[in-house]
């Protein structure tokens, strides 16, 4: 009976731990630092990253197989919500963008870290999977009207993404408008998303993690506390 107690709570504590990380897996992540290409209401291309800031673009957005996260404005320049997360199952997404609300599409033929060298933004793919509804993304660098893109642009999720109402966005660098972001890029039809992504359509709402922070603690007593029953028992 003793071996089953201290075999569940060490289950528990391993089951709690497991889940911690996928959460925090976003934290920090500029999603145009592993893009392959990065346009403005454009057409996904190979392993890259497109930001859709209206509808007429959205159909044309090639997010079939894309990890599509709709962002909601803040009252804090450049700095969004998470509404919510659509994993690409082969079919245009029956998305509808409302006023103020933009939209990142991620994409990677693959969903297995270990195959970086050959799909470069796997690991954009995996965050853009893991960010939850509420979390925060904050923009910089990019003219959402104009679409034009600076050259240190960047789209960066997690709790290092400031939500300070009081420090807006970064204005004192304006937007590149000699480069402007590429419209005409055609569809990327040769790679599909990897196939094991069929089975989740829309990744699961979770704008609060305290819960695994507790299962955590709740775990460790339970087995310190099992632990220290046995030894006294001896």
């Amino acid at each position: 009976m003793k071996k089953i107690i201290v075999l569940i709570s060490c289950l528990v504590l391993v089951f709690s731990l497991a889940v911690l990380p996928v959460s925090a897996a976003a934290d920090g992540y500029d999603f145009l630092s592993t893009a392959s290409e990065f346009f403005v209401n454009g057409s996904i291309v190979g392993e890259g990253v497109v930001l859709i800031t209206n509808n007429d673009s959205l159909a044309n957005a090639n997010l079939k197989w894309a990890i599509s996260v709709m962002l909601a404005p803040t009252e804090t320049e450049g700095v969004y919500t998470v509404v919510f997360v659509h994993t690409g199952d082969g079919n245009t997404p029956a998305i509808t963008l409302e006023e103020g609300q933009v939209l990142l599409g991620v994409h990677s033929s693959s969903s297995d870290p270990t195959q970086i060298g050959e799909y470069q933004n796997v690991n954009g793919k995996l965050a853009a999977m893991a960010l939850e509804i509420g979390e925060v993304v904050t923009i910089t660098g990019i003219d959402i009207e104009a679409g034009t893109v600076a050259d240190d642009a960047s789209i960066i999720a997690g709790a290092s993404a400031s939500t300070d109402e009081s420090t807006p966005a970064d204005e004192s660098t304006p937007a590149d408008e000699s480069a402007p972001a590429n419209e005409s890029a055609p569809a990327d039809t040769s790679a599909p998303a990897d196939a094991s992504d069929n089975s989740v359509a829309e990744a699961p709402a979770g704008g609060n993690n305290t819960w695994i922070y507790i299962a955590c603690g709740v775990a460790a007593v339970i087995i310190v506390a099992v632990v220290v029953v046995m030894v006294k028992k001896k």
